[in-house]
C-alpha cells in the first residue's frame, strides 16, 4: 500500500454555539446525531479557508482536513489499537483527569481495534448509536458483559482484517475480582461475572487450528502469554499501594496464548488487561501492553511507531 498522505489542520473561527460540540465535529468517524450541525461547520470549513487567523485566538480551534487517497479516504491512521476502556466512552464519563474518552481517541482514527474490556450493556448502547461498527470493533475482556454484545464485536477468536491491517485476535481472561463482582451482582440483583470471560478448552482448541494455520505476523488478545503478562503485572504493580500478599497467578488464557506463541512467534503481539503502557521484546516478538484509554497506531504500511519493525 501506498503511505498514508499526512492529516493537515485548518484553523476556523468557530462560533460559541459548536464550541460544546467540538469533539462531535472532529469526529468524522463517530456518528452524529445532529447532521445540521455537521453541516452548518463543514460550511463554515469552506467559506474560512485560507484566512489569515492569530496564533492563540480563543475564538479558534483546529478542525480536521483530511488529503484522500486510495488507501484511506480520510487521510487517517490506518489502525489504531486501543486499550482497556471500561465504560468510559464519552468525555463526561472520563474517571480521572489525564485521560481521553474512547469518542475522543477514535476521533484521530480511520479504524480501531479496542483489546477488551470495553463496558458493559449500556455502553453497547452507547455504541450503538453514536459509533461506527464497520469501522471501529473490539472484542471482549473479562469485564464485558456477554449477554448483550453489540456488533462492533468481532467475536471470540480468529483471522480479521481492519483498515487493511492483517491480525489475529483471542478474547478473554480472568478476573481476579470476580468474588467481588459475584457479590456486587447479588446485591444490585445483576449479573456482572460471565464464565464466557475465558474461552472454554472446544474453544481453544479450535482458536490454536485456527492460528497456526493462519501463522499471523500480528495478534491482538485481552491478555498475554504467562511470563509476558507476569512481567507486565509486576510493571503495573509500581503504580498501586503496596501489598506484600499481592502475587501474580496465571491464567488459564495464560496458559493457553503460551502454547500459541510456542507454536508460532508473531512479529507484533498487542493486549491490554493490565492497564499501564509497556513494551518488551523477546526473540522476534515485539510485545506491547496497551494502557487503558491509551493507544497505539500502526499505519499502512505495517509501521509501528517507536520501533524500527514493519509487519
Amino acid at each position: 500500500m501506498a503511505a498514508t498522505d499526512p492529516i493537515r489542520f485548518q484553523p476556523v473561527h468557530l462560533p460559541s454555539k459548536f464550541r460544546p460540540l467540538r469533539f462531535i465535529l472532529r469526529c468524522p468517524c463517530v456518528t452524529s446525531t445532529i447532521p445540521s450541525v455537521e453541516r452548518e461547520a463543514n460550511s463554515l470549513l469552506a467559506k474560512t479557508s485560507g484566512e489569515n487567523v492569530l496564533p492563540g485566538d480563543p475564538d479558534v480551534v483546529y478542525l480536521w482536513r483530511f488529503r484522500r487517497n486510495e488507501d484511506n479516504e480520510m487521510g487517517l491512521p490506518v489502525l489504531r489499537i486501543i486499550g482497556d476502556v471500561h465504560s468510559q466512552i464519552l468525555p463526561e464519563d472520563v474517571v480521572g483527569t489525564h485521560a481521553q474518552s474512547y469518542s475522543d481517541i477514535i476521533a484521530g482514527a480511520g479504524y480501531s481495534v479496542q483489546v477488551g474490556d470495553m463496558g458493559d450493556g449500556e455502553t453497547y448502547e452507547q455504541l450503538n448509536a453514536h459509533v461506527d461498527g464497520g469501522r471501529h470493533r473490539f472484542f471482549p475482556g473479562n469485564h464485558d458483559h456477554y449477554n448483550r454484545l453489540p456488533p462492533h464485536c468481532l467475536g471470540d477468536f480468529g483471522p480479521a482484517e481492519c483498515g487493511g491491517i492483517r491480525f489475529f485476535f483471542i478474547r478473554g481472561a480472568r478476573s481476579a475480582d470476580r468474588e467481588k463482582l459475584l457479590q456486587m451482582g447479588r446485591d444490585l440483583g445483576r449479573i456482572l461475572w460471565f464464565e464466557e470471560e475465558e474461552l472454554r478448552e472446544d474453544q481453544m482448541r479450535q482458536a490454536e487450528q485456527a492460528y497456526l494455520a493462519a501463522r499471523p505476523e500480528i495478534v491482538l488478545s485481552h491478555d498475554a502469554p504467562t511470563d509476558i503478562a507476569r512481567h507486565a503485572w509486576k510493571f503495573a504493580r509500581r503504580f498501586k499501594a503496596p501489598n506484600p500478599t499481592a502475587a501474580f497467578r496465571p491464567s488459564g488464557t495464560n496458559a493457553f496464548l503460551t502454547r500459541l506463541l510456542d507454536r508460532h512467534a508473531p512479529r507484533l503481539w498487542m493486549f491490554g488487561h493490565h492497564h499501564h503502557d509497556w513494551r518488551y521484546r523477546e526473540g522476534p516478538t515485539l510485545f506491547v501492553c496497551v494502557g487503558e484509554l491509551s493507544y497505539l497506531d500502526i499505519d499502512s504500511e505495517g509501521q509501528v511507531p517507536g520501533t524500527t519493525m514493519r509487519m
